[in-house]
């Protein structure tokens, strides 16, 4: 998958409601009705999240399932996530109050781990080959219409502020 070209086609016509961050392993997006949840100035970026708390993660697999993951920062490090209470929190919300699906993550990478996952709807339809274009309208789509325990999680974004 060739996520700068994923991320220049999305930011060039962008999902209705959501800012195209950045990419890495992945294209991050942000929900715009929402302010951002920033780290403050004094704390060192992280490469995958950069200067925020909570990104949405578009990425697929190498086995060619595609997901948005709620990728979340810690600050516990190098005790679990499970430690650091505003992870364990968004987990718990996302996972047990709005019905997410967990995600079980072998390997914690650096300071972040996500909180949950979404893979239904359009993205069922992507896997590595799929070709960018329809990728990034298959993602398009599936935040045209996006599955109650996203839109709960994210309602509890909003109201965290």
């Amino acid at each position: 998958m060739n996520y700068k070209e994923l991320f220049d086609d999305l930011n060039e016509n962008r999902p209705e409601g959501w800012d195209v961050i950045h990419y890495g392993n992945g294209v991050f997006l942000w929900p715009h009705h929402v302010p951002a949840l920033k780290e403050p100035a004094e704390v060192e970026s992280n490469a995958i999240l950069r200067k925020y708390f909570l990104l949405f993660q578009f990425h697929v697999l190498d086995t060619g399932r595609a997901r948005i993951l709620a990728r979340a920062r810690f600050h516990v490090a190098p005790a679990p996530p499970e430690h650091d209470f505003r992870w364990k929190t968004w987990h718990d919300i996302a996972v047990k109050h709005c019905h997410a699906l967990p995600v079980e993550e072998p390997n914690v990478v650096e300071a972040t781990r996500s909180v949950a996952k979404w893979v239904c709807g359009s993205l069922e339809q992507i896997n590595q080959a799929t070709p960018i274009n329809e990728v990034a309208n298959l993602i398009r789509k599936f935040f045209q219409n996006p599955p109650d325990s996203l839109t709960c999680f994210i309602g509890h974004l909003g109201q965290a502020r």
